[in-house]
């Protein structure tokens, strides 16, 4: 039977060692890179990236970031549903020492302006649909996925040499705004070494584990989701967000991958659609882990889940 564990907070995991909390999280990728060029890093649809490559596009487009005005505390904007732009996009801007700012292209236009108008990020990066429905950002650089890559095709493929101070911010995630302006949350660098370390520590991330990105990028747990497996040294898989909610599809993407988390009502709405599928509950022995955080797990869940997910520690938070 699974292990369950109920309750325990990723702030509350194993300490860091001091090389562990001095240790910037691209760091990491870069290492893997160097060591590991060839291992596939992520896969979106029938597209993919070694660590090699992903790391060369990062670099890249810090460069481009670095000379476009992008340095400590500079914020971007990066506006894109699911590709590999965003993993890519967000790698170059903490190698850059900026702010990642993730905002979600399926938003109402004023959500997304008044974010923008918010943070006066240095650069936006959206696709052309995007460009057309805003209005201008003073002192803003709009960055076209759609055709302006090529701009950067040329530029250095190194790692940029940037001192990155842990305190400084790397990133901003904005309340949903239901009950009036939404509002920024910051977190610093050392935040996000010890929120995604602690975690890879917790859930014994390795370099064999395969986790989906499931969630929004505009949420915090998507950053877990982007930069746990990749830290490890392990495979991201990417996701559209028709696929995340297309629930006969998903369950194949369990059956493939070693580590996921989704929220209780993700899960929910997945399980019913095993039985459906004429699967075994053997064939999910790959998956090691599995957790659900941001609700509250109802009993039958729980035991919905035990049921099916026979190899795995299940791990539940709210």
């Amino acid at each position: 039977m699974p292990s369950v564990i109920l309750g325990r907070h990723l702030n509350e995991s194993e300490a860091l060692s001091p090389d562990e909390r001095s240790t910037p999280l691209h760091a990491y990728i870069e290492a893997h890179a160097a060591g590991g060029p060839g291992t596939l890093a992520v896969v979106f649809n029938d597209q993919q990236l070694s660590y090699e490559e992903l790391n060369r596009r990062a670099n890249q487009f810090s460069h481009y970031l670095i000379m476009a005005g992008v340095r400590e505390a500079v914020p971007v904007a990066v506006c894109l549903a699911p590709s590999l732009d965003v993993i890519v996009s967000l790698l170059a801007i903490l190698k850059a020492g900026g702010i990642y700012v993730p905002i979600e292209p399926t938003d109402p236009v004023l959500r997304v302006t008044t974010i923008l108008e918010d943070t006066r990020p240095k650069v936006i990066l959206g696709g052309s649909d995007l460009r057309q429905k805003l209005p201008a950002i003073a002192g803003s650089e709009f960055f076209d996925v759609d055709r302006d890559w090529r701009r950067i095709e040329s530029l250095p493929g190194r790692n940029p040499d940037v001192a990155i101070d842990l305190q400084q911010p790397a990133y901003v995630i904005y309340t949903s705004g239901t009950t009036g302006k939404p509002k920024g949350v910051m977190a610093s660098h050392g935040n996000l070494i010890h929120y995604i370390l602690s975690a890879k520590t917790r859930y014994s991330f390795s370099d064999n584990d395969v986790m989906p990105a499931l969630a929004r990028f505009s949420f915090s747990i998507s950053l877990l989701e982007l930069l746990c497996p990749l830290a490890a040294g392990g495979r991201l898989l990417l996701l559209a967000r028709d696929q995340v909610l297309d629930f006969k599809r998903m369950v194949q993407v369990v059956r493939q991958v070693t580590i996921i988390h989704a929220s209780p009502s993700w899960w929910r709405r997945l399980l019913p659609f095993v039985p459906a599928t004429s699967m075994d509950k053997g064939e999910f022995t790959d998956l090691r882990h599995a957790s659900a955080g941001g609700d509250t797990v109802p009993p039958d869940l729980l035991e919905a889940m035990k049921g099916l997910f026979l190899h795995a520690e299940l791990f539940f938070t709210h």
